[in-house]
C-alpha cells in the first residue's frame, strides 16, 4: 500500500513536469496566441471596463457580442458559490499547462477507479490528455471546452468508484460509497463550472450508458441490487447539489434561451409549415458533421489531409510550384495551405485518437471480458452516429426529436470527444490485464498477433481504398488553377501514405513490444504432491500428481512455462522411480517442456531421455536458465545501445537542420522587412503627390453646384445659375452671367 502511494505521488509529480514540458515557452513568459481568446477579449472589454468602474453595479447586458446578449455568457458572477475558490485553486498556474495537468490527473484517477495498476494508468492518462483534439482546441482558444474535458474524467472516476464500492462482492462499503458520491458532486460542480454545456451533455450520455450497462450486468450475475440503488440515489442527490452550485450561471442562460436561436427565435416557421422550432435549425446544427470517409482519421491523422490551413514540407509539389511562381514569404505561406479535403466547411485538424490506442482498443474488443467493454462499445457507437450528423440524417433527426436539450447544440462532430475516453479506457484495461495476467505466453501471443494483424490490415486496407477511390480534392480548391489543384492533390496523397506508414510502424512496434513481453512473463511454480501409491516409492513425482496439480493450479497449464524435475544424488534404488513407465509416458505427452536434473553425472534415467532437455545436476539446470537470461539481457543492452546512438544521431541532425532553418528565416525576414519599408516609402510619396489640397494650392479650383455636385463641363449651365468655386483657403459663391 505504501509503495503504491509513493508510486502514485511520483506519477502526479511527473504529470506536472510533463504538462510544462509540453509547452516550455510558458516558463519564459510567453502565452499561446489564441484567436478565439482575442475575440473574447474584444467582446468582453465593454463589460469588464464597466464592472471595473462600477464594482457595486456589474453589467448584466452587453451590446458588444452579436446584437446584444446577457453578460453572463461572457463572465458571470460567482457570488454564493463556495466551490469557486477550490476551482480557482486547481487552475493555479500557467495555461494551458494547468489544463493538461488537470486532465492528466483526472484521467489517472479514472484509470485507478477501474482497478488499473498505477504505471499502466499513467500511460492511459497520457493517451486521454494528449489526443490531437485537445491540442487543437487550445490552439484556437476553446479554453472553456478544454476545461470541461479536463474535469470530465474526474466526474466519471468518482461515479465508477462509488458504484464499485457499493456493489463490491464482499458487501457494500457504505463509508467509501458516501465519500465517492460526495466527490462526484464536487467534480460535477467543477465540470459544469467550465461553462461548456455541450461537453457536459456528452458526459451525461456516458454516465447514463454506464449505469444501464452496470444494472444489466448485476441482473445477469444475480447480484444484490441494494448497493446499486443506494449509490444511484446518493449520486443523484449530490450530483444535483453540484449542479446547483452553478445556478447563478445556469439560470440566466436558461432564461435567455427562448429568445435566442437555440430556443428557435431565429426560425419562427419550421420546415413542416408553420410550427415554431424549439431549438437550432437542423441544417445549422449539422453544418459541421463528420463524414463517413473521415472516420479513419481516428488512427491515420491525415487520411483527409489534416487541417484546413496546414503545413506542407519545402520539398512538396505545392511549395515547389509556388517557389517557381515567385510566391513571396514562402516559409509562412507553406504553413497555412489547404491540405484538408473532407466534407466539413473547415477544420482545425483531425480527431486523431492515436494508432496505438486504437490497437489496444481493438485488442480489448476481441478479448476483454468485463462489462466495461460493453459500455465503451455502446458509448463509442453512439458518439460516432451523433458525429455523422447530416451524413446519417435519420438518426440525427430522431435524436433531435427525442433527446432532451440535444437540439440546443451545434457542431455535432464534437461528439467524437467521447472516444478520447472510451478508447483509452478499454485499451488500457486490456493492457493492464495482460500485465497482471498469468496466462500462458503462447495464448497471449496468439491474441496480440490476432489484434495486431486486424489493426494493421484495417489501416492498410483503408489507405489503399482512399488511394484508389479518393479524389484528393476539396471545396477549398474551387477557383484555383488546375496546376495548383493537381499539386495539392499529389501532396495530400503523400500525407495520406506518410501518416499511414507512421501509424503502421507504431502499431507494429506496440505489437512486437507486447510479444516480447509475453516471453518474459512471470513464471508460476508450485510443488508436486507425491502420490506414493501403486507400488511407486513416496518420493516419485508420478503422472497423476504432475497432471492433476498443473491443471488444478492453472487450468490446462495456462500461465506456466515449463516443468522442472529436480533430484539430488542418492543410491540406485532411490533413483529407480525416475525409470517408472507412467511417469516417463506423462513427461513425453506433457504439453509443456519438461527439464530434468536427476542425480549425479553417472546417473542416466529414462526420464532424462524423454525430457525436453536433461542436465546432470540441479546446479547445472540453474546454470542453463541463468545463461539464457544473461544472453537475453546482453541482447537487450546491445539493442538499447544501438537505439541510443541512433537517437543521438537523429537529434544532432535535427539540431543542424534547425540551425540552418533559423538562418534562412532570419535572412528571409530581413529581406522582407527591407522590401516592405521601401514599398511604404513609395506609397507615402504617391499619396502626398496626388493629395487634392496640393492640386488646389497649385492653382486649380473645384467647381460645384449648390448641392456639392462636381461640375466637369460648362454644358448645361445657363445665365443666373449659382455655382461654388472652391479654393485652398475657402469657397466663393458665384452667379453665371451670359
Amino acid at each position: 500500500m505504501k509503495k503504491n502511494l509513493l508510486i502514485c505521488i511520483g506519477i502526479v509529480l511527473g504529470f506536472l513536469v510533463l504538462s510544462y514540458a509540453f509547452v516550455p515557452e510558458l516558463l519564459s513568459g510567453k502565452i499561446v496566441n489564441q484567436s478565439d481568446i482575442s475575440g473574447w477579449q474584444g467582446m468582453s472589454h465593454e463589460k469588464l471596463e464597466w464592472d471595473k468602474a462600477h464594482p457595486d453595479a456589474p453589467a448584466a447586458w452587453t451590446g458588444s457580442m452579436f446584437s446584444g446578449m446577457p453578460a453572463t455568457s461572457i463572465q458571470s458572477s460567482t457570488k454564493g458559490d463556495w466551490t469557486q475558490t477550490l476551482y480557482n485553486l486547481l487552475l493555479t498556474g500557467k495555461r494551458p499547462a494547468t489544463y493538461f495537468f488537470i486532465s492528466l490527473l483526472g484521467a489517472f484517477l479514472l484509470m485507478l477507479s477501474l482497478g488499473i495498476s498505477p504505471l499502466v494508468a499513467a500511460g492511459g492518462a497520457v493517451a486521454v490528455t494528449f489526443c490531437a483534439y485537445n491540442v487543437q482546441i487550445i490552439q484556437v482558444g476553446h479554453n472553456t471546452k478544454m476545461q470541461a474535458l479536463a474535469f470530465l474524467p474526474w466526474v466519471f472516476a468518482a461515479m465508477v468508484f462509488t458504484y464499485r464500492k457499493a456493489t463490491a462482492e464482499g458487501g457494500p462499503k457504505w463509508a467509501l460509497t458516501a465519500l465517492g458520491a460526495a466527490l462526484f458532486g464536487l467534480a460535477l460542480s467543477f465540470q459544469i463550472k467550465a461553462n461548456h454545456p455541450q461537453i457536459s451533455y456528452y458526459l451525461a450520455l456516458m454516465i447514463l450508458i454506464y449505469v444501464v450497462v452496470l444494472f444489466v450486468s448485476l441482473l445477469r450475475r444475480r447480484q444484490p441490487l441494494k448497493g446499486f440503488w443506494v449509490a444511484s440515489a446518493l449520486l443523484l442527490v449530490l450530483g444535483l447539489a453540484g449542479i446547483g452550485t452553478n445556478a447563478i450561471k445556469l439560470l440566466p442562460t436558461w432564461e435567455y434561451t427562448p429568445y435566442s436561436m437555440r430556443g428557435g427565435a431565429s426560425s419562427p416557421e419550421g420546415a413542416d409549415g408553420g410550427k415554431a422550432s424549439k431549438g437550432l435549425d437542423l441544417d445549422y446544427a449539422t453544418a459541421w458533421s463528420y463524414g463517413w470517409e473521415e472516420l479513419p482519421n481516428l488512427m491515420i491523422p491525415n487520411y483527409n489531409g489534416g487541417a484546413s490551413a496546414g503545413p506542407l514540407p519545402m520539398d512538396s509539389e505545392t511549395v515547389q510550384l509556388l517557389r517557381q511562381a515567385g510566391q513571396p514569404n514562402l516559409q509562412q505561406v507553406r504553413k497555412h495551405l489547404p491540405t484538408y479535403w473532407g466534407p466539413q466547411p473547415f477544420t482545425a485538424g483531425p480527431m486523431y485518437m492515436g494508432a496505438v490506442t486504437v490497437f489496444l482498443f481493438i485488442l480489448g474488443l476481441m478479448y476483454w471480458k468485463g462489462r466495461e467493454k460493453w459500455w465503451a462499445v455502446a458509448a463509442s457507437l453512439l458518439a460516432v452516429l451523433l458525429a455523422l450528423g447530416s451524413h446519417f440524417l435519420w438518426f440525427t433527426k430522431l435524436f433531435f426529436a427525442i433527446a432532451p436539450l440535444y437540439n440546443k447544440f451545434r457542431t455535432v462532430s464534437m461528439a467524437l470527444v467521447v472516444l478520447q475516453f472510451t478508447l483509452p479506457v478499454l485499451g488500457f484495461l486490456m493492457l493492464d490485464g495482460i500485465v497482471k495476467s498469468s496466462a500462458d505466453g503462447k495464448v497471449l501471443r496468439r491474441q496480440v498477433l490476432m489484434a495486431g494483424g486486424v489493426t494493421l490490415g484495417l489501416m492498410l486496407l483503408l489507405a489503399l481504398a482512399q488511394s484508389a477511390f479518393g479524389t484528393f480534392s476539396g471545396a477549398s480548391d474551387a477557383g484555383q488553377p488546375d496546376i495548383l489543384v493537381d499539386a495539392l492533390a499529389a501532396d495530400r496523397h503523400s500525407l495520406l501514405w506518410g501518416d499511414t506508414l507512421r501509424s503502421l510502424l507504431l502499431v507494429a512496434a506496440a505489437t512486437l513490444l507486447l510479444l516480447w513481453g509475453s516471453f518474459g512473463a512471470p513464471k508460476n511454480t508450485f510443488p508436486l504432491h507425491p502420490q506414493g501409491t501403486g507400488g511407486v516409492p513416496p518420493e516419485t513425482p508420478c503422472v497423476a500428481s504432475l497432471q492433476n496439480d498443473c491443471e488444478a493450479k492453472c487450468g490446462e497449464t495456462a500461465g506456466f512455462d515449463a516443468v522442472l524435475i529436480l533430484r539430488g544424488g542418492g543410491s540406485t534404488l532411490d533413483l529407480a522411480c525416475f525409470d517408472d513407465y507412467e511417469l516417463c509416458a506423462a513427461i513425453a505427452r506433457f504439453p509443456l517442456p519438461v527439464f530434468t536434473a536427476i542425480g549425479h553425472d553417472r546417473d542416466t534415467h529414462i526420464a532424462d531421455l524423454v525430457a525436453c532437455e536433461a542436465v546432470k545436476t540441479p546446479t547445472a539446470l540453474a546454470d542453463l536458465f541463468i545463461d539464457a537470461v544473461a544472453r537475453e539481457d546482453e541482447r537487450i543492452q546491445d539493442l538499447s545501445h544501438r537505439l541510443r546512438m541512433g537517437l543521438l544521431a537523429c537529434v544532432s541532425a535535427s539540431e543542424a537542420a534547425l540551425d540552418k532553418s533559423l538562418r534562412i528565416i532570419s535572412l528571409a525576414m530581413s529581406g522582407k522587412i527591407s522590401g516592405g519599408e521601401q514599398k511604404l516609402s513609395e506609397l507615402q510619396s504617391r499619396i502626398l503627390t496626388f493629395n487634392p489640397r496640393k492640386l488646389l494650392e497649385s492653382g486649380y479650383t473645384l467647381v460645384t453646384d449648390p448641392s456639392g455636385k462636381l461640375l466637369r463641363s460648362s454644358k448645361g449651365l445657363k445665365s443666373g445659375d449659382l455655382i461654388d468655386l472652391r479654393f485652398p483657403d475657402g469657397t466663393v459663391n458665384c452667379t453665371v452671367n451670359g
